[in-house]
C-alpha cells in the first residue's frame, strides 16, 4: 500500500496534494491511524511535499492528534520493512524534532531514535542512528544535547549488551563534557559504568573503566 502511494504522488503531484489535505482535515486522535503516520513520512520523502508535510507532521504531534502510542506502534517489528525503506527520512524529521521545546515533539524523536535502533538488526542502521545522536549531543544546543543524552541513556537502561559493540560512539560522549551541566556529567559517568562494569562484558567492551572516569574527573 505504501509503495503504490508513493508510486501514484511521483506520477500525479495532484494526488499528493489531496492526500495532504485529507491528512489536514484530520482533528481528533480518534480520526488517525498508523496509515496516516506512514503517509506523513512518504511525503516528506518527496521533495515537492517535504516541508509540508513536516510541518503537518509538527502540528499533529503538539497538538497530540498523533498520539506517542501511535508513534510507538510505528516503531515495532510489524513496520520494520516500512522503516527501513524510509529510514532517510524518518532520521531527518527525527533529528530536526530531536531539540524541540515542544515535550510532545521531542518525544516524537526520542522514540524513533531508541526503538529505531532495537528495532534493525545490522550495524548500518544502528551506527547511523548512533553517529546521528552523537552530533546532536555535540552541537552545543541545549535541549538537543539533553535529548540525545537521554537516548543514550535509555539505551543503556534497557540492553547494555547489544551496546557494547558500539562502544566507541559512547565513548565518545567524552569530547563533549566541557560544555555539560554537573548533572549531566555525572549522567555520562554512569551511563559508561553502566557498560564497563555489565556483566556480559568480559571481554570485548572498556577494557579500562578508569579511562573514562579519569577524564569525567578532570
Amino acid at each position: 500500500v505504501i509503495d503504490a502511494f508513493r508510486a501514484a504522488i511521483r506520477q500525479n503531484h495532484a494526488i499528493g496534494v489531496a492526500f495532504l489535505k485529507e491528512l489536514q482535515g484530520l482533528r481528533t486522535a480518534q480520526d488517525h491511524t498508523l496509515l496516516d503516520l506512514w503517509l506523513l513520512i512518504v511525503l516528506h520523502s518527496l521533495d515537492q511535499f517535504t516541508k509540508p508535510a513536516e510541518l503537518l507532521l509538527k502540528k499533529k504531534l503538539s497538538s497530540g492528534r498523533l498520539s506517542q502510542k501511535l508513534v510507538s506502534r510505528a516503531c515495532c517489528d510489524a513496520s520494520a520493512a516500512v522503516l527501513e525503506h524510509f529510514f532517510s527520512s524518518v532520521m531527518a524529521i527525527a533529528s530536526r524534532f530531536l531539540g524541540n521545546a515542544v515535550a510532545s515533539i521531542q518525544a516524537f524523536s526520542k522514540t524513533v531514535f531508541e526503538r529505531g535502533f532495537l528495532l534493525f538488526g545490522d550495524d548500518f542502521h544502528r551506527q547511523e542512528i548512533l553517529r546521528t545522536l552523537l552530533l546532536h549531543f555535540g552541537s552545543g544546543t541545549k535541549a538537543e544535547t539533553a535529548a540525545a543524552l537521554d537516548v543514550f541513556f535509555r539505551l543503556t537502561e534497557v540492553n547494555a549488551p547489544l551496546l557494547l559493540r558500539y562502544q566507541i560512539f559512547f565513548q565518545g560522549l567524552l569530547d563533549y563534557t566541557s560544555h555539560l551541566l554537573q548533572d549531566q556529567v555525572e549522567k555520562v559517568y554512569l551511563l559508561l559504568c553502566n557498560l564497563a562494569f555489565h556483566p556480559s562484558n568480559a571481554e570485548t567492551a572498556l577494557r579500562e573503566p578508569s579511562v573514562p572516569t579519569r577524564n569525567l574527573d578532570s
